[in-house]
């Protein structure tokens, strides 16, 4: 049977509302995420690291302070007459210390709504290789979920990241766990190796530049395992 004009227009009419679905199911709507459910973090600016303050604070190369959004991690000694640091704090420090090496670009993401805090710092989404470092560090244990009353667009996946590392008791919720905690090995943030925590290397490395992590990210970090991890595996 031959269509006429008309009755192709109808036909074209009832499949476009289907189409629209298709897409929709494919490609969803809203932020942005992949098969697992990660957003796609798109890079607004880039910068450069000049040092790293804390385990949520960097200044960049050009003097911009850059506090961390949606995070927060324990506090660490600066000055003279500063509190002692907190649990976790100087691993924290140390660990972003390893992840920006000082002259790290990086892409940074912002809030609309919340450009700088009430110190003047920047406010901001790390993004480094399509990987967020806020939510590393949530997943990781070195922090704890923050939004100081905010809206932030990146919310839920960074709770997320915060319920990984409580479930599994890691960093500043080590002993809370409901399944096994992963080894960790020590390092300093100087060094190029890492170490079994009872190894006879960990009272030489100053606690200023130790820091705690998993085996996984000492690799990803290009540290090589020392004489006591070899020596374990053997």
């Amino acid at each position: 049977m031959r269509l006429s004009l008309s009755d192709v227009r109808k036909s074209s009419f009832l499949f476009l509302p289907l189409f629209v679905v298709v897409l929709t199911l494919l490609f969803g709507c809203g932020e942005k995420e992949d098969t697992l459910g990660v957003p796609r973090f798109e890079v607004e600016r880039t910068v450069r690291v000049g040092y790293v303050i804390d385990g949520d604070t960097i200044d960049t190369e050009d003097g911009e302070r850059i506090r961390f959004l949606g995070m927060d991690t324990p506090e660490i000694w600066k000055f003279e007459g500063d509190a002692p640091d907190e649990p976790w704090g100087r691993d924290a420090a140390n660990f972003v210390h390893l992840y920006l090496p000082v002259g790290t670009e990086l892409g940074l993401a912002f809030e609309p709504d919340n450009p700088k805090d009430m110190y003047g710092r920047t406010l901001a989404y790390l993004i480094v290789d399509g990987e967020l470092l806020n939510a590393v560090l949530l997943q990781e244990g070195y922090a704890d979920y923050q939004d100081y009353g905010t809206k932030l667009r990146y919310a839920e996946y960074l709770k997320r990241m915060e319920s990984q590392a409580r479930v599994y008791g890691k960093g500043i919720w080590e002993g809370q766990g409901r399944l096994p905690t992963p080894k960790y090995y020590i390092a300093s943030k100087h060094g190029t190796h890492y170490h079994d925590p009872d190894s006879d290397l960990a009272p030489r490395i100053s606690p200023r530049n130790l820091v705690r992590l998993t085996e996984e990210w000492a690799q990803r970090f290009g540290l090589e395992p020392g004489r006591s991890v070899r020596a374990a595996t053997e």
